[in-house]
């Protein structure tokens, strides 16, 4: 198994140019590129935290090279889209893992928690 520090510098190493290729060409493939960045992230046990610094390190970056308004609206725009693509599998990692939870601790009364898959997800009780 690598070293985490290893697995971060060398994914952050290849989040920069994926990013960047997404801020001169949004679309669907550079949408599929973050998402699978957010998959390689959990296969190397990165955290959503460890996510989000390389992201905002990266996008400080890029925005110590651009001055005009119109530009840094598209670049905090496409950013924002980059990134939540990215989180996608975090998220949906997270609702399986209390889906799972609900299963295996069922409410106090024994039914069973309701699934909400487009809504939040529903509140923890007790620990």
């Amino acid at each position: 198994m690598i070293p985490a520090d290893d697995a971060y510098e060398r994914f952050r190493r290849d989040y920069a140019p994926v990013f960047l290729q997404y801020l001169s060409e949004r679309g669907e493939r550079g949408r599929q590129a973050a998402y699978e960045l957010g998959r390689r992230a959990i296969g190397e046990r990165l955290s959503v935290l460890d996510l989000a610094r390389i992201h905002h390190s990266t996008l400080l970056d890029v925005l110590k090279t651009h001055r005009s308004p119109e530009e840094l609206e598209h670049i905090a725009q496409a950013a924002s889209e980059f990134l939540v693509e990215a989180l996608a599998v975090f998220e949906m990692t997270q609702r399986g893992f209390t889906e799972l939870q609900s299963q295996l601790h069922p409410r106090p009364d024994g039914r069973r928690r309701p699934r909400r898959p487009d809504g939040p997800l529903p509140p923890r009780t007790g620990c």
